[in-house]
């Protein structure tokens, strides 16, 4: 494909719906915004959603990696840019970062992709989607994603049932759910008391409608922040489906939410 895009660019105003209780953008918005990002990139370049389900195959995220310098608050107008660090036999390597209006890096992230056989959900070679991908190898990067080990004690439970609401187009849990289930299974003084410096997921099985899931957070006190691992478990199964670490140090005396809008 001729004319291929290398760095994808979406400007956008943060919505009130995208944020949480102290008017900041949610690390669930974040992740759906690069998503929905990295979907355009592809379709732009021909290798979109429709194009690949074409094929018999849907893009499946295996791994996720965020770093948090700051959270635009709402109505802040924000630059996210994606491209394409690397395209393996079978899975590819997307970087990504939020920028403010004056272009300093508020989220950087990282992210492993596959594309999934529709009938065997089995990952499918990548060599039929390589050339529609320009590689940038040279803009900043997180690193290598690695395997999230579960460490620490345990600290708090929880457990969902698979609804409508929690289903995408591929007829499963969509990865941002699994860091919404984890985040919302936390108590709510410990979301007030930290303030969050990062995230990371890691997928390894599909969860459907109907099925149960068991949520286990382990927490890891560190010099200067707080490491909470969540497994998601499927009940009947016991199989491990997704792992979400997010970090954390403690909150400073809470700003008055006005001046932090600087609506006062």
């Amino acid at each position: 494909m001729s004319n291929k895009i290398t760095v994808w660019q979406e400007d956008f105003s943060v919505r009130a719906y995208q944020v949480d209780h102290r008017a900041k953008l949610k690390p669930t918005a974040v992740a759906q915004l690069f998503q929905e990002a990295a979907g355009n990139h592809a379709t732009a370049n021909g290798a979109g959603f429709h194009d690949i389900f074409k094929m018999g195959k849907m893009w499946v995220l295996s791994r996720l990696k965020f770093e948090v310098n700051g959270r635009p608050v709402l109505f802040d107008q924000v630059t996210l840019k994606t491209w394409v660090k690397s395209v393996n036999d079978f899975n590819s390597e997307r970087e990504f970062v939020f920028e403010d209006k004056d272009g300093n890096v508020l989220v950087k992230g990282s992210s492993l992709w596959f594309m999934l056989d529709m009938k065997t959900r089995r990952p499918s070679a990548l060599e039929p989607v390589k050339s529609y991908f320009n590689i940038e190898e040279n803009l900043s990067s997180i690193g290598a994603l690695e395997k999230i080990n579960v460490e620490g004690e345990l600290k708090f439970t929880d457990a969902r049932n698979v609804k409508y609401s929690d289903l995408d187009p591929n007829n499963h849990v969509n990865n941002v759910k699994y860091l919404e289930w984890a985040l919302d299974s936390y108590p709510f003084s410990y979301v007030q008391k930290n303030k969050l410096l990062g995230f990371e997921l890691n997928f390894l099985a599909e969860t459907r409608m109907g099925d149960e899931v068991i949520l286990e957070t382990h927490e890891v006190n560190l010099e200067n922040r707080t490491v909470l691992y969540t497994k998601v478990k499927n009940k009947a199964t016991d199989k491990l489906v997704c792992v979400v670490s997010t970090e954390w140090k403690k909150a400073k005396k809470a700003v008055d939410q006005a001046k932090e809008l600087e609506l006062a």
